[in-house]
């Protein structure tokens, strides 16, 4: 992580140059080849943020079982398109990561309830109410 706040510093510094499509390009490549970063994590970045402190190793079988279980959208019903939202999100408060009572399924297909309602617009954003404004949460 921290080559690649090296490369983002870098980035940031030299942005109004033609240097910076090269480094741009370095700092994706490098997300992209790190095997230890997830999926998440590229999103997460090309979204503007930057998450300090990786996933844990258990995340991925979490919200697999959690899915199973809730395969739907706790906000319009739908069954397509799904993704496990924490209503607290990680980067604020990454021991929340893999307590059931945090997450909810969203989708973000359609009606992209994960954006509108999770994040209220603004992948910036949260909404801590979202369980109140759902009709379909179990």
């Amino acid at each position: 992580m921290l080559l690649s706040m090296q490369y983002i510093t870098t980035f940031t510094i030299t942005k109004n140059n033609n240097i910076m499509t090269t480094i741009f390009k370095t700092v994706k490549n490098e997300l992209i080849n790190t095997a230890f970063k997830t999926k998440q994590y590229i999103k997460d970045f090309s979204r503007g943020t930057l998450i300090e402190q990786s996933r844990s190793n258990d995340w991925e079988k979490v919200k697999s079982n959690y899915l199973s279980k809730h395969s739907h959208c706790a906000y319009c019903g739908t069954s397509t398109g799904l993704v496990v939202h924490h209503i607290i999100p990680y980067h604020i408060d990454h021991t929340e990561e893999l307590n059931p009572n945090n997450l909810i399924t969203l989708c973000e297909a359609g009606n992209n309830c994960h954006l509108k309602h999770g994040h209220l617009n603004n992948y910036k954003g949260f909404n801590p109410q979202i369980c109140n404004e759902c009709k379909f949460n179990e």
